[in-house]
């Protein structure tokens, strides 16, 4: 079942007179489903029934552990100790966050009674944000989904190493000595700001990947682009996780409105290493911090996509 289908059924699913009605996901580890009120449920069966129930709640979310649930399934009705994850915000942009995370959940962790908690935990903390991206920031996140799908249609994967959290030291983290570095421009040579650490270190090995964009109506949007990921990374919980959080509190014609020429950005993809790119040599000196300077990428030597990827995998 994809997200469309299972925002359909959800739709159809009449309202319960009391408790709540239920249809399995996929394998009947996990179920989707509404309260009395039309609130939208996930719920997983106890693996210890047991154990204390206890209720945690929120503005927008209520987490019931070993509830002993009236569940109306297929007009069935039965009595089942369940943990259940209720969103009680209709709100649509509430809603579509929390179905895509708990279905992302329903196909990586089925079953799994402490991520569920954990879960909990990180949409409480989603849906009280309330910064809003500004659009060079988008910007940089339409690069970088750029970069996971472009790299993801030549064989090379880079959703497992995104960075889990919005502005970390680098993009991408291969493993403890390799690090990737997105960069992007809308202006028409290629100069990119950098922290003087992402270019001097005796720790990393850095590639950069440079994008050159152009505005474009017809182009393809970052709305587009991120339901494209959505689409090929569904069970990926940490990566809709940060999307979210990056987007929240943005408006979806915001999203729609930011078109790229997809050609163009493709044509004008680079892959550098860092230790090329013109940079000062000198350590911060002590007490100094932060630095950052604009570099000319335009005529320093470049690495090809098979160098790449080899140098992930070696």
């Amino acid at each position: 079942m994809n997200y469309e289908e299972l925002k359909q059924e959800l739709n159809d699913l009449p309202v319960p007179h009391e408790g709540f009605r239920f249809f399995s996901y996929d394998s009947n580890k996990s179920y989707f489903g509404k309260d009395s009120n039309g609130n939208i449920a996930f719920a997983i069966e106890s693996n210890n029934p047991k154990l204390k129930s206890f209720i945690q709640s929120t503005n927008n979310l209520t987490y019931f552990f070993n509830l002993n649930a009236q569940c109306c399934f297929e007009d069935k009705t039965a009595i089942k100790t369940l943990h259940i994850l209720l969103c009680k915000n209709l709100k649509s942009e509430i809603t579509d966050a929390y179905l895509r995370l708990t279905q992302a959940f329903a196909i990586s962790n089925p079953n799994d009674q402490r991520h569920l908690a954990k879960l909990f935990s990180a949409l409480t903390l989603l849906f009280s944000k309330e910064s809003v991206s500004q659009e060079k920031e988008l910007q940089g996140l339409y690069a970088e989904l750029f970069a996971i799908l472009y790299f993801k249609e030549h064989n090379c994967d880079l959703a497992p190493f995104w960075q889990s959290k919005d502005k970390m030291q680098f993009d991408f983290s291969i493993n403890e000595n390799k690090r990737i570095e997105i960069k992007s421009t809308i202006k028409s040579n290629r100069v990119h700001r950098f922290r003087h650490e992402q270019l001097l270190s005796d720790l990393y090995d850095i590639k950069v990947i440079s994008f050159m964009l152009q505005k474009n109506d017809c182009g393809f949007s970052l709305q587009e682009l991120i339901d494209e990921i959505l689409l090929k990374y569904n069970s990926n919980l940490a990566l809709i996780l940060h999307i979210e959080n990056l987007i929240k509190n943005v408006d979806n014609s915001i999203l729609s409105s930011l078109k790229f020429d997809r050609t163009y950005a493709i044509q004008n993809m680079k892959l550098f290493n860092a230790v090329d790119i013109p940079h000062f040599y000198e350590q911060n000196p002590e007490g100094v911090a932060n630095t950052e300077y604009d570099c000319d990428l335009s005529n320093i030597t470049t690495i090809t996509i098979e160098e790449f990827k080899l140098w992930i995998n070696s």
